[in-house]
């Protein structure tokens, strides 16, 4: 296990991004064309939110170019935000689950927490506690499984489905 630095995107990183590019294509899934997602975000390519145009279209080698630039940004940014080592798998696993629910959430999540005090165990089992979105009021979950303060919170099995495969990279590299 190893911090990865600052600078080029160093051989550790790389592998990082090898790991993490599959697994987020895999559960973003792709789409040349904008669409708003389960949110009502506007989407494109393999999950990308920033700057999409609505009347855009992309192309799978844009796509591909893309989705590694990001992927690359939210691993080192992972990298920034751990302050003790982290495997490849296990360092690819926040990344996927970092591009998928943003950095200012994932700075601030007990996971990080959890990761940073070297619970590494708990803070993987953390992945599955992020398999809500919120709704509108409402049409909020009665299974109880998003009980939250917010009533406004609906289980999303792809999500789930999506954390459990996190979770198990995460656990890998433990």
């Amino acid at each position: 296990m190893k911090k990865f630095g600052k600078g080029p995107i160093s051989a550790g990183l790389a592998v990082v991004v090898a790991l993490a590019v599959p697994l987020t294509s895999k559960w973003e899934g792709r789409s040349l064309t904008p669409y708003q997602d389960i949110v009502g975000v506007w989407t494109i390519c393999d999950g990308e939110t920033l700057n999409v145009r609505q009347d855009g279209v992309a192309t799978h080698q844009e796509c591909d170019t893309q989705t590694k630039k990001r992927v690359t940004e939210f691993a080192t940014a992972i990298d920034e935000i751990v302050t003790v080592p982290l495997s490849p798998k296990t360092h690819a696993a926040l990344t996927v689950w970092s591009y998928n629910v943003g950095l200012a959430s994932a700075k601030r999540s007990t996971l990080i927490r959890k990761i940073n005090r070297k619970e590494y165990k708990a803070a993987c089992d953390e992945l599955l506690k992020w398999v809500c979105v919120t709704v509108s009021p409402g049409t909020g979950d009665t299974s109880g499984q998003c009980v939250t303060r917010n009533k406004n919170k609906r289980l999303v099995n792809g999500l789930l489905n999506r954390r459990l495969d996190e979770r198990k990279m995460c656990l890998e590299g433990v």
